[in-house]
């Protein structure tokens, strides 16, 4: 006897029913495991990749037009531009080679021991002007520690032989350096604020893109699947085609990995198939 429906069917509309449920795109399932403390994954259509070039190409060059034209009123606010700077560094390295030279001195001086066996001068005492350190030791007593008379005709001709000219170095090396900033035309802390201001903008853009970058790519989310207490998760089901494998975890990092969906796949999301989403420019 034959079905009811199939009587009531004209053959060419049954065969339109048959091709089109029987013809329909597969469906397949993805799933993997991750490691990391991710609670979820998604899944982004393949011109996610594409879309993060696209802005990291735009910071790109927002960053070279504020880096350009931090360059040029830099170069404008000192007067003889790097040259100056220059001489300013070299000098700076004087004053830094003078303050160990002086340091090394004043250590020398550590032979010369009060009563009690310990030196009459210590490393805190380095801050301490020559004259005023032989004013000090007149009456053979410093901060506490005595000493002998011998000791004291053998402390003051060191000073004066071996400190005051080290002290007298450094002196004209910070002289020099101070002279050097004056050079500037006076716009030392102008450049210094110049140069915090250009961190802080370079911060800004550099925030601004990895906000567009994350809120572009929860927005061409396909589907989610949750990830279980053991790290994996389940995606079903999918079309055939191309899409990325996503996961923010741990930021700056994550995963956006290709998958070729011709079949059932698994896809682990491990430490070696990780990418930096997030731009760091330093």
């Amino acid at each position: 006897m034959k079905s009811i429906f199939v009587h009531k069917l004209p053959t060419a509309t049954l065969l339109l029913w048959l091709f089109a449920f029987g013809c329909s795109d597969p469906a397949y399932r993805l799933h993997g495991e991750v490691k990391a403390k991710a609670s979820s994954v998604f899944v982004l259509p393949h011109s996610a990749a594409a879309m993060l070039d696209s802005i990291r190409d735009a910071h790109g060059i927002r960053r070279d037009s504020l880096t350009a034209t931090y360059s040029s009123r830099r170069d404008s606010l000192s007067t003889g531009g790097a040259d100056i700077e220059k001489v300013q560094g070299e000098i700076q390295r004087r004053v830094k080679v003078a303050q160990i030279a002086y340091n090394t001195k004043f250590d020398g001086a550590g032979v010369y021991r009060s009563f009690g066996g310990n030196p009459v001068f210590t490393t805190q005492d380095r801050g301490v002007r020559t004259s005023d350190l032989l004013k000090e030791i007149a009456d053979r007593f410093y901060k506490g520690r005595a000493f002998s008379l011998e000791t004291e005709t053998k402390l003051r001709k060191y000073i004066r032989t071996k400190l005051v000219p080290a002290e007298r170095k450094l002196r004209q090396a910070r002289t020099a350096l101070a002279r050097a900033r004056e050079s500037m035309g006076g716009n030392t802390e102008a450049l210094e604020r110049m140069d915090s201001d250009y961190q802080t903008a370079q911060l800004l853009l550099e925030r601004e893109a990895n906000n567009q970058i994350l809120s572009t790519l929860d927005g061409m989310v396909l589907k989610r699947a949750v990830v279980d207490s053991s790290g994996n998760f389940d995606i079903y089901p999918l079309s055939s085609g191309k899409y990325y494998l996503y996961a923010p975890y741990p930021l700056p990092q994550g995963w956006l990995v290709s998958v070729d969906m011709t079949s059932h796949r698994r896809q682990d999301l491990r430490e070696a198939n990780t990418t930096n989403l997030l731009i760091r420019d330093g």
